[in-house]
């Protein structure tokens, strides 16, 4: 059954209240009818239900408050947290975070090209002397090299190096 307008629904509501009014006192009889009365109809269930769902309320409410209370402190909490969190990104404190970590970068640029970190040769390439050797700078001999041994070392050394940089041998 389907009502286009609430005017509808109420008038069937009170057509089958007073339909079971009336068959509840032909069944009990009228004496009978005067003590029920009061507990018959619509208006009846609905003072029922809202004492009993007042009830109902006012029952849990002692359980809901400590649930309810706890969870403001967790959201106060979270919100002090967060406070303090915002303070810490002011600008000045950013950019002095900005800047430490740049001097620290600064700082380790300089030791890297400065040769304070330490690669082995075997893996990237020559060290001192070979590099000297390979630019032609001027090296004294010593009496067990002659000057062909000097340009076969100085050959070996070109091809490894080239082989080297054509396999990626210069990682950091």
């Amino acid at each position: 059954l389907f009502f286009s307008f609430d005017a509808e629904y109420r008038s069937a509501v009170e057509r089958a209240s007073r339909a079971d009014v009336s068959l509840i006192a032909s069944r009990l009889g009228r004496e009978k009818m005067r003590a029920v009365e009061e507990r018959l109809g619509v208006a009846a269930l609905r003072n029922f239900l809202e004492s009993y769902v007042d009830e109902a309320y006012r029952s849990n409410v002692a359980r809901v408050l400590p649930a309810l209370e706890a969870e403001r402190l967790r959201a106060s909490e979270a919100l002090q947290a967060t406070q303090i969190e915002l303070e810490q990104l002011s600008p000045r404190r950013l950019r002095r975070t900005a800047d430490t970590v740049a001097d620290d970068f600064c700082k380790a640029l300089a030791s890297a090209v400065a040769g304070a970190v330490s690669a082995p040769p075997e893996a990237y390439g020559e060290n001192l002397a070979d590099e000297r050797v390979s630019a032609g700078a001027f090296l004294t001999l010593r009496d067990d090299d002659d000057d062909e041994n000097l340009s076969m070392k100085k050959e070996q050394r070109r091809n490894n190096k080239a082989t080297k940089h054509l396999a990626g041998g210069f990682r950091l």
